[in-house]
């Protein structure tokens, strides 16, 4: 129908003429058509063929969430944000995608890694305690390290005492444990 006409005019120029709004012009038109692998491989093509590495880098980022959010194809979205952390290995985005996607698929000691480097890129504190959270979260509910969560939180607390869900975890911690000193500590 004029639907798939449209959608395929506009590839045509995502292609031909690769910027932000085209692209998000064909991949709307791809998503409301329910042609996700074509939004896929159309984003991967454009990577390919642009020379800003950053830019490549967003768009499999962006070919990733659809792999992962519309058709389930985690595979697919761990070898597109692998590639696009080969380009620019120090994207914030990519990596919060990546450790976020690790996670999901069971790959706990990839995602702390990963996890790991978010957290030396991050220079604001606000920031830094919340990858020190989530980094604390994973080991303790995924890792099943209680001692190295610990450690997390309060990572976290030193560097922005306001973090009241690491507080609450370290408590947690010390209820779990029977542990009197971590209580009064993290109260």
């Amino acid at each position: 129908g004029r639907a798939d006409e449209a959608a395929d005019a506009l590839v045509q120029v995502a292609r031909l003429l690769p910027s932000d709004g085209t692209l998000e012009q064909a991949l709307a038109l791809l998503d409301e058509r329910g042609r996700h692998k074509e939004g896929i491989a159309l984003l991967e093509e454009v990577a390919a063929a642009v020379a800003d590495v950053g830019w490549n880098a967003r768009a499999l980022v962006r070919a990733a969430e659809i792999a992962r959010t519309r058709l389930g194809k985690r595979g697919k979205a761990r070898e597109l944000l692998e590639r696009a952390l080969e380009l620019v290995p120090r994207e914030r985005g990519a990596l919060a995608a990546y450790a976020e996607l690790l996670v999901e698929i069971g790959d706990g000691d990839a995602a702390l890694s990963a996890l790991e480097r978010l957290v030396m890129l991050e220079t604001e504190p606000k920031a830094r305690a919340a990858q020190q959270l989530r980094i604390g979260r994973l080991l303790e509910e995924h890792l099943l390290r209680p001692d190295d969560a610990l450690k997390r939180y309060r990572a976290c607390v030193e560097a922005d005492a306001t973090q009241l869900d690491a507080w609450e975890a370290m408590r947690s911690l010390a209820r779990t444990r029977g542990d009197r000193a971590l209580l009064i500590e993290a109260l």
